[in-house]
Formats: C-alpha cells, sequence, structure tokens
C-alpha cells in the first residue's frame, strides 16, 4: 500500500514539475467517466478478491480472476492485444539526420 501512494506522489510531482498535471487530470477523469470506465473492473476485482477470503471458495475464486484478467486482455476491439497492435502500426519510420 506504502508502495502505491509513493508511486502515485511520483507522477504528480513529475506531472508538476513538466507542467502537465491539467493532461494528466483530465486523463484519469477520462478513464473514471464515461459508458465504458475503469471502475467497472476495479468493482469486478474487488469482488473476486472478496470471494477469494472464504476458505472453501479460494479455488472458485482463483478461477473467476483468472477470467476477469483473460478478458481484459482479450476485450474485442478494446482489449490490450488490439491496443498494441494498433500502437505498433501507428509508429513511424525514424528521421534521417542531415548534416
Amino acid at each position: 500500500m506504502a508502495l502505491s501512494f509513493i508511486v502515485i506522489g511520483l507522477l504528480l510531482v513529475i506531472a508538476a514539475v513538466q507542467n502537465t498535471q491539467g493532461e494528466l487530470f483530465a486523463l484519469v477523469k477520462e478513464n473514471f467517466s464515461g459508458p465504458d470506465n475503469f471502475l467497472q473492473w476495479v468493482f469486478a476485482l474487488f469482488l473476486v478478491g472478496a470471494i477469494g477470503f472464504i476458505p472453501r471458495l479460494k479455488g472458485f475464486s482463483v478461477a473467476l480472476l483468472a477470467l476477469v484478467l483473460l478478458a481484459i486482455f482479450l476485450r474485442n476491439g478494446t482489449g490490450f492485444f488490439a491496443q498494441l497492435q494498433k500502437a505498433v502500426q501507428q509508429t513511424t519510420a525514424p528521421q534521417q539526420a542531415t548534416a
């Protein structure tokens, strides 16, 4: 928990030094609002973790956690691999330096 606070603090300090805190807050707001937001995944992971605290349901919780993580990575069009492929296709060739 302390490590997450340190990382968040470092991100805020870096954004403030670069004077991009407005862009950072807009990005965070975009991820936590709208029809396809991040909070539904947080809720799903919290619910699965809560089920895992019941000793008899621990195996079921691990299976559900694997299913949720698989859904995050393989979402049609917006999953991890689709976004990775989109990012790779948008790369440009390096510019030749002129002397």
